[in-house]
């Protein structure tokens, strides 16, 4: 995961949607692995999948209460992870969402969460990660001041 520890997850792969609700990919949650349902696929979308599955993964691995509270801060999201809020709402959707954005080769577009420039996703992925992300052709080089001078105030 270009610069970060892998996630100690079980990753399975299936030809069929069912095993994932319907979708590319689950993340079942601690010790329980991730399913990804996308046959021999290996498209944008199905990547983009995997490494968003694995965020969620490599959060619940490094990241604690207290990052987690000032990420929800950042991103102006009210709860990490309620069933009353809708998928673009969850603070840890926002954080997987960041983490495949910033690993990610393909440009990928995060329109549905806002704030979704350039500048307020690298300064997310920079908190989340203490790394830079990658950026692709066209992004602007963004000059980030220390995310957690920025989220922190300290």
């Amino acid at each position: 995961m270009a610069g970060l520890e892998p996630p100690a997850t079980e990753i399975r792969f299936h030809d069929d949607l069912e095993t994932c609700r319907m979708r590319l990919g689950v993340y079942w949650g601690e010790n329980q692995g991730l399913d990804m349902c996308t046959g021999e696929a290996a498209g944008t979308m199905e990547r983009k999948t995997m490494l968003h599955e694995l965020a969620h993964a490599w959060i619940g691995e490094h990241i604690d209460d207290e990052q987690r509270d000032a990420f929800m801060s950042l991103r102006r999201v009210e709860r990490w992870n309620s069933a009353d809020d809708v998928w673009e709402d969850r603070g840890t959707e926002h954080a997987a969402e960041i983490i495949a954005w910033g690993l990610m080769d393909d440009r990928i577009s995060l329109a549905r969460f806002s704030p979704s420039g350039v500048e307020e996703l690298a300064v997310a992925y920079e908190f989340l990660t203490s790394l830079p992300p990658r950026l692709r052709d066209g992004d602007v080089e963004v000059e980030i001041a220390d995310p957690y001078v920025r989220v922190y105030g300290g």
